[in-house]
Order: C-alpha cells, then structure tokens, then sequence
C-alpha cells in the first residue's frame, strides 16, 4: 500500500494501467482500488484535477 502514494506523483502524463505496472502492481484494477482508498480520488480523477492546462 506504501506505493500507492508514489502512484499520484508517476501518474501525470502515463494511463493507469502504465502506472500500476511500473509500481509492480500486477492488476491495475486493484492499484486502482488502493488509490482511490487513499488518496480519495481515482487515478482519472487525480489526473485530470491535477493536470496542467
């Protein structure tokens, strides 16, 4: 769960699925899960409110 909050600082420019596997998740469903649950946000949802316009 420690990666989880590498996940939001790696997952600017990169899908979901890119993410999880570079943070050695096997499922990006289930790092997609445990971010949600930590950060409050999905991935798409982080993204998009923390993209620069």
């Amino acid at each position: 769960m420690e990666h989880i909050g590498q996940g939001s600082s790696v997952a600017a420019p990169c899908h979901r699925t890119e993410v999880a596997y570079r943070l050695g998740f096997d499922y990006p469903q289930y790092f997609s899960r445990l971010f949600k649950k930590k950060i409050g946000l999905s991935p798409k949802a982080y993204r998009d409110e923390n993209s620069v316009h």
